[in-house]
């Protein structure tokens, strides 16, 4: 969930050490400076915030909202591959043995038509398979493609297509 902040300009910056939020049971508020975070313990469920503030010796209410909170996807692997002036997210299906190489390596974001957020990868594993169907795995720590992996895709048969790769971790 996005922070909350309670910086305004209709009101003095002293005003920001009497204000306190604080959420229904249905979660907890983290102070950062001006800056307020959220942390909901379930999804799909309203989380009501309500603001009060020190005025005169007593707590008034100032404002409450409700949000609705939902869970986020798994973040996406693909290949950022040049196209032109700019480039293209590769999420799958034939790729030129060129366009591969050039990517560089595993990228990994969720991307749900709301929400745009990049994440770094910290390893990948491609699978090749030789000609009696063995796999022949080589793995990477962080999103970037190794030495033994780009010889690995460059020694491939053209149009050829038994390249495969497994995101395994990543994190905003």
């Amino acid at each position: 969930m996005q922070g909350l902040t309670t910086h305004s300009n209709s009101r003095p910056k002293a005003f920001h050490s009497r204000i306190s939020r604080r959420p229904a049971p249905q979660g907890n508020l983290i102070r950062k400076g001006d800056l307020w975070i959220a942390h909901p313990t379930k999804a799909g469920s309203e989380v009501i915030i309500s603001v009060t503030a020190n005025v005169g010796g007593k707590s008034q209410l100032v404002a409450q909202t409700k949000l609705r909170v939902r869970s986020l996807p798994d973040p996406m692997p693909y290949l950022s591959i040049s196209m032109g002036s700019g480039s293209t997210r590769f999420k799958g299906g034939r790729i030129a043995k060129n366009s591969l190489l050039a990517s560089g390596g595993v990228r990994a974001a969720l991307d749900d038509s709301f929400l745009d957020i990049n994440y770094s990868v910290l390893r990948f594993q491609l699978l090749a398979f030789d000609a009696l169907g063995n796999a022949l795995p080589e793995s990477s720590q962080g999103q970037t493609s190794h030495d033994r992996q780009i010889r690995l895709i460059q020694k491939y048969p053209p149009r050829t297509s038994p390249l495969h790769h497994r995101h395994h971790r990543s994190r905003p």
